[in-house]
């Protein structure tokens, strides 16, 4: 009787150890620094200077509120731009005079 009590208890430490030495063993989660595709920057400087950038692309984008519509939503609308003679000559074509 002594020894079953004496294996039971050793046993039964066995797998404390075992289930310490597991819970030990796990590495935390990873964590993504890397940042996403979308950023908002802003200019601490300059409220205007806030704006959408889709860093794969380069677009870009700029907050705007329309005050003629119900409720003022503000919105992010892109900015076209022009980067070289090519585009500047589509963009032209696209103008419509007033």
């Amino acid at each position: 009787m002594k020894r079953l009590v004496i294996l039971l208890v050793a046993i039964s430490l066995i797998s404390a150890v075992i289930a310490i030495a597991q819970t030990r063993t796990q590495s935390p989660p990873e964590i993504k620094l890397t940042p996403g595709r979308y950023q908002i920057v802003i200019n601490p400087n300059v409220r205007a200077d806030t704006f959408l950038l889709d860093t794969e692309t380069g677009r870009v984008w700029h907050p705007i509120q329309y005050s003629d519509i119900q409720g003022k939503p503000s919105v992010w609308k892109f900015d076209e731009r022009v980067d070289n003679e090519h585009e500047l000559e589509d963009w032209l074509l696209r103008q419509k005079p007033q």
